[in-house]
């Protein structure tokens, strides 16, 4: 348990590290330092109602993991590279979780149109390069055109993914990606091959139960010999050779059919 500080202690250190780019949450939970806010925008560039609204939502995460999703931004590194800049901000923030500080942050710098991600304990594990590298390419569109907060939102959902991911045993990484959702034409174009599939199959079905059915009238006098043959029965080569590609046809589409265990 971290000892009581006064209030004008408090007040200093706090004064002092929002110069330096933390701004306090003055909070305290089991686990969490919680003495920062979760997302520092020291230059004030997002609104104040979008600050909370994204705060809140990586305090939500946060707690539910129990695993430290952070964010930052700012306009200039202040001459620092960013990784170090990154580095240093998660620990003057006292950010993480547990003893081994799990956590997660990104910096985002606009003056330096750079971003990185740091990790910390057990986000070492759940974010791994290949990983870091595809959140990255999710939250460069909004960056680019500006929209910051859904940037931070979009990077805020994929690390609760991400965490899911890590937390079943296998992280992502290079060979094992989030599926990218499908585009809308590809659901029109997966139900057109559906539908000329089953209706091959339907046809090829049809068409030897209509040989079987008029074999069986003509054997049981109903009809008169029609000379049609018995499917897979009758002697003839090219009714056999014309059912066996039919076979074969429906055979190809079960074969592209594939049931979830």
């Amino acid at each position: 348990m971290k000892k009581k500080k006064t209030y004008a202690a408090v007040m200093l250190v706090a004064g002092l590290l929002s110069l330096l780019g933390c701004v306090p949450a003055f909070a305290d939970a089991e686990g969490f330092s919680e003495e920062y806010s979760r997302f520092q925008d020291p230059d004030g560039i997002l609104s104040g109602d979008e600050a909370e609204e994204l705060n809140e939502k990586l305090d939500e995460i946060s707690h539910d993991q129990e695993f430290d999703v952070t964010a930052a931004l700012v306009n200039s590194l202040g001459g620092s590279s960013v990784q170090d800049y990154a580095d240093d901000l998660y620990d003057m923030c006292d950010f993480g979780y547990g003893a081994d500080r799990d956590g997660v942050l990104l910096l985002v710098s606009l003056e330096d149109h750079d971003w990185y991600i740091s990790t910390s304990g057990y986000g070492i594990t759940a974010f791994t390069d290949a990983g870091i590298q595809y959140i990255g390419e999710q939250i460069k569109p909004d960056l680019a055109d500006g929209n910051y907060l859904d940037a931070f939102e979009t990077y805020a959902d994929q690390c609760d993914n991400f965490i899911n991911q890590a937390n079943s045993g296998e992280p992502y990484d290079v060979d094992h990606m989030p599926k990218e959702p499908l585009s809308p034409i590809w659901f029109g174009i997966s139900f057109i091959v559906g539908l000329g599939g089953a209706l091959l199959v339907v046809g090829v079905m049809g068409h030897i139960a209509i040989q079987v059915i008029l074999n069986i009238a003509v054997v049981t006098n109903t009809i008169p010999n029609t000379g049609i043959t018995l499917p897979f029965i009758s002697y003839g080569g090219t009714s056999v050779l014309f059912i066996m590609m039919e076979m074969g046809i429906v055979l190809s589409v079960s074969n592209r059919i594939r049931l979830e265990k």
